[in-house]
């Protein structure tokens, strides 16, 4: 539909249409006539000007195209065929006739003139970024020959820079290069060589331990006594003592009364397992404990002043609760308590890994952690409650484990019990006897 307006080509103003002839006619002076020749001169010089923009437009895209296949052309241009282009190898002094030159390493520095070409570095220059480490080790190893920073990095983490693995002549990406099971770095601060696996199995020092085992257990591979504590690396390692700390050269690992210096001077093992033997009146069959010094020195050392004293003798299993435990040690016969020496510190299941598992031996105590004396009982069954976290925050130290006799145990969990009143709730209608507990040491 018609706006009824119609825009002046002359002023551009826009009228009514039924005024259109009257105001060409008043304002300027020209009539319909005149009007119709306007419009078509004002349209075909309008069309003439897109198309001289148009023409102009094509004859700029052709000259940029012609002049970027040019500009790729000559760079581009591989006259022999060698890989390189003639305008680089112009620029660096080759020829760009002869194909061999793409072969050569002109700067030494492990890159063919072909390589250095692909690689965008300067084959005049074996070491473009200025770090220290030559462009070919640098590109074999996948870094960086333009950027100097890695040089101070660590990707193999083995305590070597990149620049240090370059000086070795190690790879900066496997912490240990000829698989000899000493990182690079430890091998180059004892002065191995980090490119030879040999030496892993040699033994410097003449200790007994291989420079490989040196490494693993921290020991000094020039050293046979590391910590100076009067025992070889050797000896300690193999007995489970520690070659760095000397402060083990005067405990006693095994608690047989013998330090562990003096048990090297004498050739005796100084972490002999530690047996305890309950000989139970009535019962065939003694109950046999391996206790555990390495992780709970201080209740099984409490434990052996008990039994080494002859306190145990004559006393009884006064609790016992069938599939739970069988508790001992603190009466005698009389069903009197006996007393006891101070109270020791526990030594929770969660730091010493000693856990409540079926034949378990554990020592009673009140609610205060820190009570226990005499008193031990030995499970019937996983009791995992009693552990650490369970029942109870600290839980019970658990100090060895049953190695043989579960069945007299587990006879005496299902004994008939009665309530003789106070501590003695669950106390077997017949006494159950311990006639004695032994401590011996066995290899």
């Amino acid at each position: 539909m018609s706006s009824g307006k119609k825009t002046c080509p002359e002023c551009g103003v826009s009228v009514k249409e039924t005024n259109y002839e009257r105001h060409l006619q008043r304002v300027h002076g020209k009539g319909l006539e005149e009007l119709k020749a306007a419009e078509k001169e004002h349209h075909s010089s309008g069309g003439d000007n897109k198309t001289k923009l148009l023409v102009v437009a094509v004859i700029v895209i052709l000259i940029v195209s012609i002049m970027a296949y040019y500009l790729v052309f000559l760079t581009a241009k591989d006259s022999d065929g060698d890989g390189m282009s003639d305008e680089w190898e112009t620029e660096n002094g080759f020829d760009p006739d002869d194909p061999l030159d793409a072969l050569g390493d002109k700067d030494g520095d492990g890159l063919t003139n072909l390589e250095e070409y692909e690689e965008g570095t300067n084959p005049k220059n074996p070491d473009m970024d200025g770090d220290g480490m030559p462009d070919g080790y640098e590109v074999t190893y996948g870094l960086d020959p333009k950027d100097p920073t890695d040089r101070d990095e660590d990707p193999d983490v083995d305590g070597a820079t990149n620049f240090e693995e370059f000086g070795m002549g190690t790879d900066p990406h496997n912490s240990d290069t000829d698989g000899d099971g000493m990182p690079d770095k430890y091998e180059q601060n004892y002065g191995f060589n980090p490119t030879d696996a040999s030496d892993g199995q040699e033994d410097r020092d003449g200790d007994g331990l291989v420079n490989a085992d040196e490494y693993t257990y921290f020991s000094d591979p020039g050293n046979s006594d590391t910590d100076d504590d009067g025992m070889p690396d050797k000896y300690e390692v193999d007995n489970g003592l520690d070659p760095r700390n000397a402060g083990d050269a005067n405990k006693d690992a095994d608690l047989d009364g013998y330090t562990n210096l003096h048990e090297y001077t004498l050739g005796t093992n100084p972490i002999e397992r530690v047996i305890a033997t309950i000989v139970i009146e009535g019962y065939d069959e003694s109950v046999v404990v391996e206790l555990r010094p390495d992780v709970a020195p201080i209740t099984v050392s409490n434990f052996i002043d008990y039994s080494q004293s002859g306190f145990y003798s004559d006393t009884i299993f006064h609790r016992v609760i069938d599939s739970f435990m069988i508790q001992g040690g603190g009466f005698d016969t009389n069903y009197n308590k006996k007393p006891t020496d101070p109270p020791i510190l526990i030594e929770r299941t969660i730091d010493t890994g000693l856990l409540h598992v079926d034949g378990a031996i554990a020592m009673a105590r009140t609610s205060d952690p820190n009570s226990a004396t005499s008193q031990f009982y030995i499970c019937d069954g996983a009791q995992d409650q009693l552990d650490a976290g369970g029942m109870d925050p600290d839980g019970y130290a658990v100090f060895g484990l049953v190695t043989s006799g579960m069945e007299t145990v587990r006879d005496i969990s299902a004994v008939q019990t009665e309530n003789k009143g106070g501590a003695l709730s669950d106390a077997p209608v017949i006494d159950v006897i311990i006639s004695s507990v032994t401590i011996t040491w066995e290899d």
